[in-house]
């Protein structure tokens, strides 16, 4: 999948991007009313970025009738799963470069209680579980992710690291690289350790409230209720029995935000982690975060909470109920966002579609 969404990029930008002015050459709506038609999906919002301007922030919703419209207030808030990596891996380095963590060091130098069933436990840095070559499995159990167990108190992710004792290396630290939703979910605790906060309050108060971005938090109850995007499933499509929530994983993924806060957050990245005058990493450790480092296994690399191709920078999730790709061309300073609440959503295809609708 990964794979086409490049090659089609590439070429595409490659002879466009020579014009002075950004146009679409159809209706962004009407071309996203189509998609939702087609795929029996319940909802798509759409964000595209250049340079500092946003050029569309729409949630377009697909009625009981198969009408389409327009909204962005009721049901605005998705569920951006491990897009959300990225926030996490830009406050680690914050606190690095206030002398507070040093990401080359051992994890068990800032959560002494870090245990797991392995001779290399202390051997793994922060910057293993950023680059996913830390060698922890993906979840700590199978059914993480089916949300049959939750914990959403104050003391959720502590508890949760706490008890990652029976888990076992897929293999020794720094070898290759495998994805792993535990590694964030131990960066997040470390967040909170040396901070001296939760670590949902560290990244709404170092994050969040300087970008302005008023509708994005890792506490769900801090929304109404009619402002969640439901989650879906199946075709034809229903809501989830269960929500996606738990506290135990708000590192690696339950972050809660609307289209509006994510276009902020892509003009921050476009423009050298700068949105407004907030500029809170020197240009040294932001480049950091898209610093190629390790190969994938999907012809691509990692880098600090990244995926990176060529100039091409992006992540995707995927949760109960839910799917997200953002990605952002850093050469041609130009970003896209599809959050749709269906988790058997193509976000690439919808993304493709709309980057074909793009002209300079």
């Amino acid at each position: 999948m990964r794979l086409f969404f490049f090659i089609f990029l590439v070429a595409n930008y490659s002879i466009s991007f020579a014009q002075e002015k950004t146009v679409f050459t159809q209706n962004i709506d009407n071309l996203i009313n189509t998609y939702l038609l087609d795929h029996d999906i319940p909802s798509a919002a759409v964000g595209v970025v250049y340079k500092d301007s946003i050029l569309y922030g729409k949630r377009i919703v697909r009625g009981k009738d198969q009408t389409v419209y327009a909204s962005n207030n009721k049901e605005s808030i998705y569920n951006i799963a491990s897009v959300a990596k990225p926030f996490v891996a830009t406050a680690i380095l914050l606190l690095a470069q206030d002398g507070k963590v040093d990401i080359k060091l051992p994890v068990i130098n800032y959560l002494p209680y870090f245990h797991i069933d392995s001779k290399f436990n202390d051997n793994i840095t922060i910057e293993h579980l950023l680059t996913h070559t830390s060698g922890l499995p993906n979840t700590s159990s199978p059914n993480d992710y089916e949300y049959l167990k939750v914990d959403t108190t104050d003391n959720a992710l502590a508890n949760h690291i706490k008890s990652l004792s029976t888990v076992k290396l897929k293999f020794k630290p720094g070898k290759k690289y495998s994805y792993s939703n535990i590694g964030y979910e131990i960066i997040g605790q470390i967040i909170a350790e040396v901070s001296d906060m939760s670590f949902d309050e560290y990244m709404s108060t170092h994050l969040f409230k300087p970008l302005k971005m008023k509708k994005t938090s890792y506490i769900l109850s801090e929304f109404p209720k009619s402002q969640i995007a439901k989650p879906h499933s199946g075709h034809p499509n229903k809501i989830t029995n269960r929500f996606p929530y738990n506290r135990a994983f708000s590192p690696s993924g339950n972050l809660f935000t609307s289209i509006d806060d994510i276009n902020k957050w892509m003009i921050f990245n476009l423009n050298n982690g700068n949105y407004e005058g907030f500029k809170p990493l020197s240009s040294e450790n932001f480049n950091l975060l898209t610093t190629p480092r390790v190969p994938t296994n999907e012809g691509d690399f990692i880098g600090l909470g990244w995926f990176i191709k060529d100039h091409l920078v992006f992540h995707d999730g995927l949760d109960l109920g839910y799917s997200a790709l953002l990605f952002f061309y850093k050469k041609q300073k130009i970003g896209i966002t599809v959050l749709i609440n269906h988790q058997e959503a193509d976000c690439n295809e919808l993304l493709n579609l709309i980057v074909k609708s793009i002209r300079y």
